[in-house]
C-alpha cells in the first residue's frame, strides 16, 4: 500500500516539476540584453513576448543625414504609415509563443524593413540567441546577446548617449577616459 501511495505521489509530482522547469526556461529570456551596439528589453505579457529597442547606436540622425539630431524613425518599413514612428521602444516581436524549449514567432528588422520567422532561447552560458530566418531555421542568421546588467563600457555608453535610465546596478554615467 505504501509503495502504491509513493508511486501515485511521484507520478503526480512529475508534471509539476516539468511545468516548473519549463516556466523557468520561458522566463530566462526576460530582461535587458546587449550585443554592444544595442540594448533590447524583453518582457513577457501573458503567453507572449515583446522585445523593444531600449538603446542603440545612431539613435538620432547623423549630421550628414536628413533631420540631423532628430530621433531615428522606422524609415525602411514597407508600410508608409509606419515610417513616422521612432525606433526607440519599438516592439520587434509578433506572435511569440513558448513551445517548452524555446520561444518562436516573428521578428521585425528595422534596418531592412523585413519581418522574419524567428526563435530565441538562452544557452547554457547565459547568452540570448535570436535566430531570424526565411522558410527553415537553417536558412537564417543568429544574433547573440549578453545580459546588459553587467555594466560593461559599451552598455554604459549606450545608456548615456540614449539618455536612458540605469539597468539594474548599471548607471548611465559617462565613462572616465
Amino acid at each position: 500500500m505504501l509503495r502504491r501511495i509513493l508511486l501515485v505521489c511521484s507520478t503526480l509530482s512529475i508534471p509539476l516539476l516539468t511545468t516548473t522547469a519549463q516556466g523557468a526556461d520561458a522566463q530566462a529570456v526576460v530582461g535587458f540584453w546587449s550585443d554592444g551596439r544595442s540594448i533590447l528589453h524583453i518582457t513577457r505579457s501573458e503567453e507572449t513576448l515583446h522585445a523593444t529597442l531600449y538603446a542603440f547606436e545612431d539613435h538620432v540622425y547623423l549630421p550628414e543625414e536628413a533631420n540631423p539630431g532628430a530621433p531615428r524613425l522606422d524609415d525602411n518599413n514597407p508600410e508608409a504609415g509606419l515610417r513616422t514612428r521612432t525606433l526607440r521602444d519599438l516592439n520587434l516581436l509578433a506572435d511569440y509563443v513558448f513551445d517548452g524549449k524555446r520561444w518562436s514567432g516573428k521578428i521585425y528588422d528595422p534596418e531592412t524593413g523585413n519581418t522574419y520567422s524567428s526563435r530565441m532561447s538562452v544557452d547554457k552560458d547565459g547568452r540570448l540567441n535570436m535566430r531570424g530566418y526565411i522558410g527553415m531555421p537553417m536558412f537564417g542568421r543568429t544574433a547573440q546577446y549578453e545580459p546588459a546588467e553587467g555594466c560593461m563600457p559599451a552598455t554604459r555608453k549606450l545608456l548615456y548617449t540614449n539618455q536612458r535610465e540605469a539597468i539594474g546596478t548599471c548607471t548611465a554615467a559617462p565613462l572616465v577616459q
